[in-house]
């Protein structure tokens, strides 16, 4: 018995729920690949991941459930093997990375925002610019109430974030296109 081998197909099997490994050359990979336990922890770990992500950027998995994309997202980030990390700022980190350019404009302003305000908290210096598709400002507070962003109130602004600034971020219009 390779436990090498066993211990890399058994983490595969718990990244990723669609995976199957019936087949697998170790006979204990294929039974465990084929049971119910699988699929038990696999929907444990989906849930903790979930969880950890809600806690250290709350605004933006609720927008990303807002627009109906959270739960296919999270489903692809755990199956990267690069981004699994057993450590919640980490894993919050590379999870809201995957959005800094996200077609979404909202989406990407939101993540873009929290990744900068946890790295602000651990004490990290952090200093970025963060252009916003309306007011910034109703719409963090209705995700942080839990509410409805699918209206952006006007206008566009630009955030700079920095941690030497009083409230780490200020607010200026956003630059008129050319």
């Amino acid at each position: 018995m390779d436990i090498v081998y066993r211990q890399r197909q058994l983490l595969a099997l718990i990244r990723d729920p669609g995976l199957d490994l019936a087949g697998d050359r170790d006979p204990y990979v294929a039974l465990v690949s084929a049971s119910t336990q699988r699929v038990v922890a696999c929907a444990t770990n989906r849930s903790w991941r979930a969880r950890a992500l809600a806690k250290q950027a709350p605004c933006s998995v609720r927008l990303l459930e807002q627009r109906g994309r959270f739960a296919a997202e999270l489903v692809a980030y755990l199956a990267d093997a690069r981004s699994l990390s057993p450590f919640p700022d980490t894993l919050a980190d590379a999870f809201l990375a995957r959005f800094a350019d996200d077609a979404d404009a909202l989406v990407a302003a939101v993540t873009r925002f929290e990744a900068a305000v946890l790295a602000l908290k651990r004490g990290d210096s952090v200093a970025t610019v963060i252009d916003w598709p309306g007011d910034p400002r109703p719409l963090l507070s209705a995700l942080i109430a839990d509410g409805d962003v699918s209206d952006v109130p006007p206008p566009a602004m630009r955030m700079h974030v920095d941690g030497r600034l009083a409230g780490w971020f200020t607010l200026t219009p956003a630059p008129v296109p050319e």
